[in-house]
């Protein structure tokens, strides 16, 4: 698999957000084998901050057709205060020896702040 890591995103502050992905074997619209992998994206101020604002839920949507997706709760985006942060997203694959991570998306995370707060 090979890709363009690179890819920004935008939060809505106070917001729900999704962002869904399909992982596709490159130069193919095959889909990868991720039956062995977990996922896992954090954001940050700065790259080289230590400290993580937060942390994405992320899941299999479908194993069969290899789509996962990372979210952010409105309480977690409600505490969203700088207009850009970083973020990335990465895989652990078990089953290899040592264990492979890999780093699938990264880029600058930029909120969009809200005035209207949910209930």
């Amino acid at each position: 698999m090979s890709c363009n890591t690179d890819y920004d995103i935008c939060i809505s502050q106070n917001s729900t957000y999704t962002l869904t992905l399909q992982l596709l074997t490159s130069g193919t619209t095959d889909p990868v084998n991720i039956s062995n992998w977990e996922f896992s994206a954090s954001l940050k101020p700065k790259i080289r901050s230590p400290d993580v604002t937060a942390r994405f839920t992320c899941s299999v949507v479908s194993e069969p057709s290899a789509t996962i997706k990372m979210v952010l709760s409105s309480d977690q985006t409600r505490e969203l205060t700088r207009a850009k942060y970083v973020y990335d997203l990465i895989a652990s694959v078990s089953g290899n020896d040592p264990q492979e991570t890999v780093r699938l998306l990264e880029g600058d995370a930029l909120v969009d702040l809200g005035v209207t707060r949910g209930s």
